[in-house]
Parts: C-alpha cells; sequence; structure tokens
C-alpha cells in the first residue's frame, strides 16, 4: 500500500479519535473518527493507496466531492473532501494513480484529506495498513 499524499506527512485528526459535535440548537452529539485526516495545500495530488476500481465518485453533503476504491471484495479505500475529482465510476487504476485533488468541501473546516479504510462496514486504521500486505500469501496459504 502506498501513501494517498506525499511528504510532509501531517495527520491532524487520527483514527478513532472522539469527535464532539455543538450544533445551533444547543445539541451536542460525539462520534469516533473513521479514517485520519490529513492536512495540505488545496490541490495537492491524492493518490490511490493501493490497485482497486473506483465505485463512487462524487459529491456528498458531509464528505464533500468523494471517491471509493474496492481493492478486494468487500476492502474499501474513502478519500474525502475533495478540490477536484479526476476519475470515473468503473475506472480501474494502479497504486499510486491520481485520483483527484486536496480540498475543503462538504462539512470542513480547512484543507486537507480524509482517508479511510473499511472492510466490510467497519473502519480499520489506515496508517496499519502502510507496513503490511493487503493480501498476506503466508496466511491464505495456511503457513505453508
Amino acid at each position: 500500500m502506498v501513501k494517498p499524499l506525499g511528504d510532509p506527512w501531517r495527520v491532524t485528526a487520527g483514527f478513532a479519535d472522539q469527535r464532539r459535535y455543538l450544533y445551533a440548537n444547543g445539541g451536542v452529539d460525539t462520534s469516533l473518527h473513521g479514517g485520519i485526516d490529513l492536512g495540505a495545500a488545496t490541490g495537492t495530488p491524492v493518490l490511490a493507496c493501493a490497485p482497486g476500481r473506483v465505485v463512487f465518485a462524487g459529491d456528498r453533503i458531509v464528505t464533500g466531492n468523494t471517491i471509493v476504491l474496492e481493492h478486494l471484495p468487500s476492502l474499501f479505500s474513502i478519500y474525502m473532501h475533495l478540490s477536484a475529482i479526476s476519475v470515473a465510476e468503473g475506472d480501474l487504476l494502479a497504486a499510486g494513480e491520481l485520483l483527484g485533488r486536496v480540498g475543503s468541501t462538504g462539512l470542513s473546516t480547512g484543507p486537507h484529506l480524509h482517508w479511510e479504510l473499511r472492510v466490510g462496514p467497519q473502519s480499520v486504521n489506515p496508517e496499519y495498513w502502510l507496513s503490511r500486505p493487503i493480501l498476506d500469501k503466508t496466511w491464505l496459504s495456511g503457513g505453508f
């Protein structure tokens, strides 16, 4: 797996950080952050972290310009708040190919990339997988 942004690698919000939301009506809510936020200048290239197929590329109210790649059945990477999208649904990509550019679309307080990995519906820490293979052939073969 490759980093979706080049260096410097600046994490501005970590995986599973607790978020607290204050609403205009006085309501309060909390949630756990499902990915990592990487601070970068608007327009910085965002790259595919691994080979995959684009299963969603479009605008959403909360996540802004968003891309979802499927790498293996039920293994997805998600890229949010982009200023520009450079791919279309159905595109097949290699690791390191351009997906789009960093932005601050949707509910965002400044330019950054929200990068998330999901196994099925479960978010997992993407930084953990940077130093590990997505598919471990030793594990698949039962350690033979």
